[in-house]
Formats: structure tokens, C-alpha cells, sequence
């Protein structure tokens, strides 16, 4: 056996001892902590990467993952990412994340001066993508355990990365009356049928609905809000969707005559890019139109002037003789 060296035994527990000697010739041992020698490897058997279909920025990659085991237990993991799409792959990483199984945003984990020097690399990498087509991403999960074993598993679908905005139809109010029509067809008339309407004298139901299908398999989530200032959903915020869906009632009691209304549509893509569209005010008007002021008059006709029809050539009119307001 080499002098300084031992060989170790798997399982077994170890101490290390120093002795010291003075200038007197004086000794003392002094021993360490134990410590165990554990050679157990990293099982990885049913791990999962976990990643989204889209995300709009290379900055917020996001990824989870789970089913890495260890007898002695995960010291921490660290994350790459694996950009395709351009010339050659473009790397970053690996980043550790310590004990997190989520990555939420990549760039928030990149100390200040990698993440400068990455973003001009990406930059650079990214105008070489052929034109009309979308880089993606493959996320690397590598977790290391106590004793030092490591492992690494990758995403098994890459994240397209993709910024663009989706196409928002027009939301504009309609009236209680088209919408109870249209539905009684049960929206044979498609919604080009519906006309946009400036007001309603309804006690608590507002109807809106909007121009044009949602962008078929691009859109992720839709919501509707309602407000009283455009696109500001300080009535309502943030109601669900059904991706099929043509139109929304809010029923909303109490609202004050006089006031205006505006919905708003927000669409999500795949991506998390969300897209909005504000309608137009709905104003409530409960009140019924004030009578009219009129003026009734009392005329003469000369009896002696006609034309040739027999009628009136010419009429004398008096003074008002009857008012009303």
C-alpha cells in the first residue's frame, strides 16, 4: 500500500487522527468528526423534465422536474439549457439552483456578469435562425448527491421560443335582444350578426361579444374583465373563457345609471404572451326621455285668396295662444 494512502470500504465509518508535537517534544492526538464512506449511485429510473410547449424569451425558460433518489441524499442541482434552431446549438450552463426541482425564469439564477455577456452571445447565435423559423430550447437537469454521484436528464420536448402576439378579435357591447335571438338559432347566424350598441337601460346584465373566433391552436387561455375606465377590469377581472366561446354576460347589480362600461379580452398564447382588446363604452341609461316642450299656434287663412286647387293661398298666424313643457 502506498504511504499516505488507505483504501476505504463501502458502508464502513472512518475517523482521521493528527498528532502533534511541540518544540519540548510534548504530543497530543486530536481526531476528526466521523465519517462514512457511502458509494451508492444516483438512481434516475423515474425522472422527469418537465417542460412548457412555448415561452416567448430565452430569458424565461422555465422548467421543473422530479424522481431523482439518493441513499444519502441530493446535495443540489444545476440546470443547462441547449438552444436550437441556428447555425450550431448555443449552451449556458450548468447553473446551480441548489435544492429548487423549479426553474421559473433562467436568467434569474445567471450572476449579473453572465447574464450581461450571455444575452449579447443569444443575441448574436439568434440572427443566424433561418427566416420563418423559431429557435427552442432543450432543458439539462444534472443533480449531485452527498457522496459526489451525479446524474444528468434532459427535457424530452424542446420549448419553442416564440414572442408573437396573437390576433385579438374586437369586443364590442350588444344588446340583450340580439344575443337572446342569436342564441334561439343557437348561433347559426355567426356573430358578423351582431351590431355594436352604445347603451342599455338593463337593471344588471351587460352583454358583449366579440368579432372573430379565437386564433384556432395558438390561444392557450382567454379572460374577460369589466370596467369603468377602458381596460381597466376594476368591476370584474379575469373571468375564464371557453376557447370556443362568442360572447359574455356579466351580471352586475347596482350599477349606477349613468355609468360606462368597458370590457376587455385578453387572450394567452402558448407562450405566456398575452394580447388584449377594449371595447367601446356601454352606457347605462335607465332614465326615460324627458317630455318635450312644444308651442301650438292658431291661424287664419284670408278666405278670399286661393289658388287654383281650391286650397289657401296664404296663411296669417297669430300669436302663441297655448303652451306647454
Amino acid at each position: 500500500m502506498p504511504s499516505g494512502s488507505v483504501a476505504l470500504q463501502d458502508g464502513s465509518a472512518y475517523r482521521t487522527w493528527v498528532r502533534a508535537t511541540d518544540a519540548a517534544g510534548n504530543r497530543e492526538w486530536f481526531a476528526s468528526n466521523g465519517f462514512s464512506v457511502r458509494t451508492e449511485p444516483l438512481e434516475a429510473h423515474e425522472v422527469s423534465v418537465r417542460v412548457p410547449e412555448a415561452v416567448p424569451s430565452w430569458r424565461l425558460v422555465t422548467a421543473s422536474w422530479s424522481g431523482f433518489r439518493s441513499a444519502v441524499g441530493i446535495k443540489s442541482y444545476a440546470v443547462s439549457a441547449t438552444f436550437l434552431g441556428g447555425r450550431t446549438p448555443l449552451q449556458v450552463g450548468p447553473i446551480n439552483v441548489g435544492l429548487a426541482t423549479t426553474l421559473h425564469q433562467l436568467s434569474s439564477w445567471m450572476p449579473t456578469l453572465a447574464l450581461r455577456d450571455f444575452t449579447t452571445q443569444y443575441a448574436a447565435w439568434e440572427a443566424g435562425v433561418p427566416a420563418g423559423q423559431r429557435p427552442s430550447v432543450l432543458v439539462t437537469v444534472t443533480a449531485t448527491a452527498l457522496n459526489g454521484r451525479t446524474r444528468s436528464i434532459s427535457s424530452a420536448t424542446a420549448s419553442v421560443i416564440d414572442a408573437t402576439p396573437l390576433s385579438v378579435p374586437l369586443i364590442m357591447p350588444i344588446s340583450l335582444t340580439a344575443l337572446n335571438e342569436w342564441q334561439a338559432r343557437n348561433g347559426s347566424a355567426g356573430a358578423s350578426a351582431w351590431q355594436p350598441v352604445a347603451s342599455t337601460n338593463h337593471a344588471s346584465m351587460y352583454a358583449f361579444a366579440w368579432s372573430a373566433l379565437f386564433p384556432t391552436g395558438a390561444t392557450y387561455a382567454a379572460y374577460a374583465s369589466l370596467g369603468t375606465s377602458e381596460c381597466a377590469g376594476d368591476l370584474v377581472s379575469g373571468i375564464p373563457l371557453a376557447l370556443n366561446a362568442s360572447h359574455i354576460t356579466f351580471t352586475l347589480p347596482g350599477i349606477p345609471d349613468g355609468t360606462r362600461l368597458y370590457a376587455m379580452l385578453s387572450l394567452t398564447s402558448r407562450a405566456g404572451v398575452v394580447s388584449t382588446s377594449c371595447s367601446a363604452p356601454l352606457l347605462v341609461d335607465r332614465q326615460a326621455p324627458a317630455a318635450p316642450s312644444f308651442v301650438a299656434f292658431v291661424s287664419s287663412v284670408a278666405d278670399d285668396e286661393e289658388d287654383a286647387t281650391g286650397a289657401p293661398s296664404a296663411l296669417y298666424t297669430s300669436e302663441p295662444v297655448i303652451r306647454a313643457t
